[in-house]
């Protein structure tokens, strides 16, 4: 039951803004409706949800302290501040000194850690999803081809023995920037095995802003699929450091996707 109710949670996160314009948002629980808006991972426009939020109210009459309730879950201040001002002080359900407050957190830029993150079960390291390589280099027998984010991100997994990888010189690392901040719990990458070497270390950062990183991993002897598996955590940039093979002093992947596939 735990898992099945786990399952329905993640398709709600993932289709948020589609569900709470449907039918069956007006029909859930309080109790429901209060643990998905809650959540991090329910990754709609704010103001959508408030908008829903007050639909989901006029069309279940409920005590005057449950919608209290149910409106502290409503993060004010990543809400733009013409919405604040216009929809969010029309409705009255807000006072105006809670909507200043909300104004001045975003103006200082202290509400980041209140943004809603989407958490994702599918692949989202695509060129189709607008992922980048930003830092790193493209080795492949086809010079026209020569784009580092073209060669990682094009899903050819047969090509472990040939010169078709990315990689990063010494002193440097290889960068992966996402379109966005996503809720992650896992990645994987395929090692080029040329010369069936072996790499003899790598890190693994990642980041939500490209300043500010957060180590999550050290391994050692690594060669073929490296799976890395951490707590969720908020990701749009994930920075990879080696430090060399039995062959050279290369650090070079084939493939990479988060979260993993497997």
């Amino acid at each position: 039951m735990f898992e099945l109710k786990q399952a329905a949670l993640a398709f709600i996160d993932e289709n948020a803004s589609v569900v709470i314009k449907s039918e069956s948002f007006q029909k859930l629980s309080y109790n429901a409706l209060i643990e998905i808006i809650k959540r991090d991972s329910f990754a709609a426009k704010e103001i959508e949800i408030f908008n829903a939020v007050v639909n989901w109210v006029n069309a279940n009459r409920i005590e005057e302290n449950k919608n209290s309730e149910l409106f502290k879950n409503i993060r004010l201040s990543i809400i733009d501040i013409d919405d604040l001002l216009g929809v969010i002080r029309s409705s009255e359900i807000f006072t105006l000194e809670t909507i200043v407050d909300a104004i001045t957190e975003q103006r200082k830029n202290s509400h980041e850690n209140k943004k809603r993150r989407i958490f994702v079960t599918n692949n989202v390291a695509t060129i189709e999803k607008g992922a980048k390589v930003i830092e790193g280099f493209a080795a492949i027998n086809d010079p026209d081809r020569n784009d580092p984010t073209a060669v990682l991100f094009n899903g050819d997994l047969t090509a472990i023995g040939d010169k078709n990888f990315v990689y990063h010189n010494t002193n440097g690392a290889l960068t992966i920037q996402l379109d966005q901040v996503y809720l992650l719990s896992s990645m994987r990458f395929l090692l080029w095995n040329g010369n069936d070497r072996i790499y003899k270390s790598y890190g693994i950062e990642v980041s939500t802003d490209h300043d500010s990183w957060n180590k999550l991993c050290e391994n050692n002897d690594c060669k073929s699929w490296q799976i890395i598996r951490f707590d969720q955590q908020a990701v749009r940039y994930i920075r990879i450091t080696g430090t060399g093979n039995t062959d050279n002093e290369g650090f070079h992947i084939i493939h990479f996707e988060c979260p993993s596939t497997v």
